[in-house]
């Protein structure tokens, strides 16, 4: 991975884990917005949120040069993050019972992961989008509502 990428991937998390402690963490000034973008059906509907927008300009999602599908997956992290209801500082893989990477040797003498290897692969697999939103969406509800927001937001990114 080269510098700039490293510094970006660091930034996402950062970022997104400043924004989700003040708009859906538990001194949040408007306890409803965790609430408004949770029920958002897809990133259209999202993208009226003006806190989704926040993310993604944050982002920068909106700067001249910047990709594309950016402001889309921003408003589509925000969705996801909008699901964590606690944050965690254990790594999402590890909160769900994976000690050492799926496959591994080690991993045959553990006990089994909630998050079970066909459901991590086909998590792996999952295309962009509205597909992505869901995936992880799930995954949040394996980990109880509870994530490290800023590695989430870098594996979501």
């Amino acid at each position: 991975m080269s510098e700039s990428a490293k510094q970006e991937h660091f930034s996402v998390g950062a970022i997104a884990a400043a924004w989700w402690r003040y708009t859906c963490g538990s001194d949040a000034p408007d306890s409803s917005t965790r609430a408004r973008l949770r029920r958002c059906r897809n990133n259209v509907e999202a993208a009226t949120e003006p806190v989704a927008l926040l993310l993604a300009r944050r982002l920068g999602a909106f700067a001249p040069g910047a990709h594309p599908n950016d402001a889309e997956r921003a408003i589509g992290l925000a969705r996801v993050l909008a699901c964590v209801r606690m944050e965690a500082s254990e790594a999402p893989l590890r909160a769900l019972g994976w000690k050492n990477f799926p496959g591994g040797r080690a991993e045959a003498d553990a006990k089994r992961p909630r998050l079970n290897e066909t459901r991590f692969r086909r998590l792996l697999s999952v295309s962009r989008g509205e597909e992505q939103v869901v995936a992880f969406r799930r995954l949040i509800a394996l980990m109880e509502e509870t994530a490290n927001v800023s590695a989430l937001a870098n594996d979501f990114w």
